[in-house]
């Protein structure tokens, strides 16, 4: 936004600047080249900065876009594992559940030790990635994600002891 504020703050001091050189040397003959090289400089100058403005906003759109592209990329490559996929199923699933797919690589309590978050390391096509899964007091999954149990707790995503929703 301050971006194009400036870029329009540029070019109505550009428009400006023509306008009194044009009344200076509106006389046709020996001004007509200088006003003609104004009105080029002022022209290029206004294409410079709406380059820069594009390329910014380009980049910005760019590395947006990569990061959703890895995302993507995980849900695509990992999303079919049991592990992640009863985890899935939310409330559905229990601790015994997933415990019968696979052992955790990690155990780590949660919520003052009422409750357990289990880590795991999928792997799928030479790619790993970590998996989370958090459990309510009772047993059921109420979070899960690709991420470590220690991240999950940091970013505050088992703090709740509510069953997991499926939110449309």
């Amino acid at each position: 936004m301050i971006a194009l504020q400036r870029s329009r703050e540029r070019y109505v001091f550009s428009y400006r600047l023509l306008r009194v050189v044009h009344r200076v040397v509106s006389a046709p003959g020996r001004y007509a080249a200088v006003r003609d090289a104004c009105c080029i400089a002022i022209v290029q100058k206004q294409e410079v900065a709406m380059r820069r403005l594009i390329f910014g906003i380009s980049t910005a759109l760019l590395l947006t876009g990569c990061n959703t592209l890895e995302g993507v990329s995980t849900l695509m490559d990992f999303s079919n594992h049991p592990v992640a996929a009863k985890a899935a199923e939310g409330s559905r699933a229990t601790k015994q559940d997933i415990l019968a797919i696979q052992q955790p690589t990690r155990v780590t309590p949660v919520r003052n030790g009422s409750s357990q978050c289990f880590d795991y390391e999928l792997e799928n096509k030479g790619k790993k990635k970590d998996l989370y899964v958090g459990f309510t007091d009772t047993g059921t999954v109420n979070a899960y994600g690709y991420i470590t149990c220690t991240e999950a707790i940091k970013a505050g995503y088992l703090n709740s002891n509510a069953p997991s929703r499926q939110i449309y």
